[in-house]
């Protein structure tokens, strides 16, 4: 069962915030979007789970099209979104948060999915008790991805995780990331701490103002970031894209100021 997007268009009124979007993502790996702020990367996310319908294009989970069918059905069919910013229920403890998401799915084997889940996180784990207010952002962000994974999703997108985090922080998050791709999810991250996010793909796009760069492998994104070739190379003239990349420093490539 893979992702496909293909062609994707997505208007906000006459501005065309993503044009002739295609990429594909597979069971078990993890592929990445980088780029600017503005580039309409949290467009394709919104769009991909079902918040915002495209003016052109399909969107295929398991050769199903869902690109125009409510967010509700598009979560039904395995694809789950994990949004910008800390969206856990402040005043719940991290047991109550994630029995919440699960009942979403009936009673049936609700209590083994939970376990299952949080096996990733042992952080959590010993905070079950604790009101999730009191966590730490990165064990927030931990709650977020861990309540996504309770109904056993096919696909999980996530938007900017390491947002507001310290970088340290943001290389536990990603190493969360790369072992649930290697129990079998398909990931689509979408990321501007470009260098975390390359180091834990299999595929990587470089999206500059509304349009998406061709593929490559992580290999030949890191080697290209090594080699100081990385925005040139695939988000150049050559390929037809826009120059938006420019606004891309080096900084960014690195850790966060």
């Amino acid at each position: 069962m893979s992702l496909i997007i293909e062609g994707l268009e997505v208007q906000y009124g006459r501005r065309v915030a993503l044009t002739g979007a295609s990429l594909r993502v597979e069971p078990g790996e993890v592929t990445s979007i980088v780029g600017p702020n503005g580039a309409g990367k949290s467009t394709l996310l919104n769009c991909t789970a079902g918040l915002i319908k495209p003016a052109r294009g399909s969107i295929l989970v398991g050769g199903n099209d869902v690109s125009r069918v409510p967010a509700e059905r598009v979560f039904r069919s395995g694809l789950v979104l994990v949004p910008e910013g800390k969206h856990v229920f402040s005043s719940l403890s991290v047991e109550e948060n994630m029995r919440l998401a699960a009942a979403s799915f009936g009673r049936a084997g609700r209590t083994a999915r939970m376990e299952r889940c949080l096996e990733l996180f042992p952080q959590l784990q010993s905070r079950l008790a604790q009101r999730a207010c009191s966590l730490s952002g990165g064990e927030q962000q931990q709650l977020m991805i861990a309540r996504s994974l309770v109904g056993e999703p096919q696909f999980v997108l996530l938007d900017e995780p390491s947002m507001g985090l310290a970088p340290q922080v943001v290389q536990g998050v990603f190493a969360i990331l790369r072992r649930l791709a290697e129990q079998g999810v398909g990931v689509l991250l979408v990321e501007q701490f470009v260098q975390q996010a390359v180091s834990i793909s299999d595929h990587v796009h470089v999206l500059a103002r509304g349009r998406l760069g061709p593929r490559m492998t992580g290999t030949e994104a890191r080697e290209s970031i090594d080699r100081g070739t990385f925005f040139e190379a695939y988000s150049g003239r050559q390929h037809g894209l826009d120059e938006g990349m420019a606004s891309v420093s080096t900084d960014t490539m690195g850790e966060r100021q």
